[in-house]
């Protein structure tokens, strides 16, 4: 059974508009949003070598063999931003643009999809709630793989049920499902549940269909090498995973990760108490938000069983999540809520499914909306002022650059989370010092020297950076969250 879709002149302007909106959200923090430092994992930024971590990576060798040795994703992302910093330079805006095309993108490929299922008003829902989801604007601001991830499996699904209803042997169709698994293999690892689940369900609905099932068996060997890659990369302790499926679920169903403060955090800034809207993270108000949550889930399965991409969609909106939390209950944590946006328009398109049989039931609609409504502008007000880091790099940097001279030397702590200094404050211009502090006064003798501490941690670097201020005194201090610079003058000194 399918659900005729109609293509006219207000559907188009209605996805301009949305796609405008989506657009407007996602792009209005990529300039003032401080760099962070799993996006200085981007090839072609002009680090410092032996004071940045990671390595400085400017050649496409370099990018997948570090890829592979030190990280825990697979490079497929890294490869399209070597690219795009080739082309278009290192620049903030050059390094989130894709981000933000592939956020903007999923919001008219999720709508497509809605309608290639048989619901249109479901995807139309969808598209909306995507749209305006907070968490999934913030991390379509940011220069990582979860935005392209997620758009690669909206697009793999589409064509996937293009292929399946074709009357006849469409090669390039077929060569475009392999090119967009490929890539979703090689750009996350969750994108291997996306792959699963589009093989059951090919198993189960068409299972006369060898032409679609050949084009899968044909995605799943050449996308072998990238499983190979995660196996080998899962010995790296770099990446801070959880287990706790119960709560994951629980986020994941309440419209994607929608309010910070009570997410599983992987963001810092303030949650909704600072915004005068803490009722939201009130016990009472989260357990009406969930029984609704769980209520439009329900109505949507019904609503979407009848239909064979109804099904798909609703698979993809279970089936990935139980594979990933039946292996961190069986072997290791493996969950995290940025992953998990592999999944989420899928859950948003049962979720627009059911909240759109509510029909002609108007007092229910019109709650329902009213509610939605209310914490899809929460969402988009918190995230809005969100960082990956707790530390404003580009804060403290810019404060720091507008007090310091030309002569002098700033000293810090190498390491992961220093490294966004290094993109603000650049090598060419400033002096900076990230060892042998003592050898460096001796060497140019300043009359002045910042030093940089982050985070209240006071370590063995810290210690000998004191060591070699003996001679100085301190005469000035500028401090922000998370971070501070210190000016120390030499004793005598004019």
């Amino acid at each position: 059974m399918r659900r005729g879709v109609g293509f006219n002149r207000s559907a188009v302007v209605g996805i301009i508009a949305l796609l405008l909106a989506a657009a407007a959200l996602r792009s209005s923090h990529v300039v003032v949003r401080s760099v962070s430092h799993p996006e200085m994992y981007v090839p072609g930024i002009p680090l410092p070598a032996g004071l940045s971590d990671p390595y400085p990576r400017h050649d496409l060798r370099r990018v997948i063999t570090d890829t592979i040795a030190l990280d825990t994703h697979p490079p497929g992302y890294y490869v399209l931003m070597w690219a795009v910093t080739k082309c278009f330079g290192a620049g903030v805006w050059a390094m989130r643009l894709p981000s933000v095309a592939f956020g903007v993108a999923s919001v008219g490929m999720l709508v497509w999809l809605g309608a290639l299922a048989g619901a249109p008003a479901a995807g139309w829902i969808a598209g909306a709630l995507l749209a305006f989801n907070g968490y999934h604007a913030f991390w379509s601001g940011i220069a990582r793989m979860y935005a392209m991830a997620s758009f690669l499996a909206l697009a793999s699904t589409v064509v996937l049920l293009l292929a399946v209803r074709s009357d006849r042997r469409r090669p390039r169709l077929s060569a475009l499902y392999v090119v967009l698994a490929m890539a979703g293999v090689a750009t996350h690892v969750y994108f291997w549940t996306i792959l699963a689940t589009h093989m059951l369900w090919v198993l189960v609905n068409a299972r006369g269909n060898r032409r679609v099932f050949r084009m899968l068996i044909l995605a799943l060997l050449l996308g072998l090498p990238a499983l190979a890659v995660s196996v080998y990369q899962s010995r790296n302790p770099v990446a801070t995973l959880h287990a706790d499926v119960i709560g994951y679920g629980r986020h994941l169903v309440e419209f994607a990760f929608l309010l910070p403060g009570v997410t599983p955090a992987d963001t810092a800034g303030p949650g909704l108490a600072g915004h005068g809207i803490g009722f939201l993270g009130h016990p009472v108000a989260r357990a009406v938000f969930l029984l609704l949550s769980l209520g439009c889930l329900a109505a949507g399965w019904r609503s979407l069983r009848g239909l064979d991409g109804g099904i798909l969609a609703t698979l993809l909106a279970v089936g990935p999540f139980l594979m990933l939390a039946l292996f961190s209950v069986l072997f290791r944590p493996l969950l995290v809520a940025r992953g998990l946006l592999v999944v989420a328009p899928f859950v948003l398109l049962v979720l627009g499914a059911g909240i759109a049989s509510l029909g002609r039931r108007w007092p229910a609609a019109l709650a329902m909306g009213a509610v939605l409504v209310v914490v899809h502008t929460a969402s988009v007000i918190t995230f809005a002022d969100h960082t990956v880091d707790p530390l404003d790099h580009r804060r403290f940097t810019t404060e720091l650059a507008a007090a310091a001279g030309p002569e002098d030397l700033i000293f810090f702590r190498p390491g992961w989370d220093t490294t966004p200094i290094l993109y603000y404050l650049r090598a060419d211009r400033y002096h900076l010092v990230g060892r042998d502090f003592a050898g460096a006064i001796r060497g140019r003798s300043p009359a002045r020297v910042w030093k940089l501490a982050f985070y209240d941690n006071v370590t063995d670097v810290e210690r000998e950076m004191d060591r070699a201020l003996g001679g100085y005194r301190e005469t000035r201090r500028i401090e922000i969250p998370h971070g501070q610079a210190v000016l120390h003058e030499r004793i005598g000194a004019k």
